[in-house]
């Protein structure tokens, strides 16, 4: 996700993904959190798929899904 806001006259969330701006309704908010976490549960059983941490510029510890290499180890 490259952005979001909120609008308090509108009551929306504005989510930004790359050239899509997806709204969503305040009230349906925690639905799609809900739905979110329930699709990271799906992703990380995925045997090919594993959750990587690095650290960005500003020392923040960030999570990141990563598709496995046939190539790599990985613990």
């Amino acid at each position: 996700m490259d952005s979001s806001a909120y609008d308090p006259q509108t009551k929306q969330v504005y989510l930004q993904f790359s050239n899509v701006s997806v709204a969503i309704d305040v009230e349906d908010y925690m639905d799609f959190l809900y739905v979110v976490a329930a699709m990271k549960s799906v992703i990380e059983k995925d045997p090919d798929v594993t959750l990587g941490v690095f650290t960005d510029e500003e020392g923040n510890e960030i999570e990141e899904f990563i598709v496995k290499d046939a190539e790599e180890e990985y613990s």
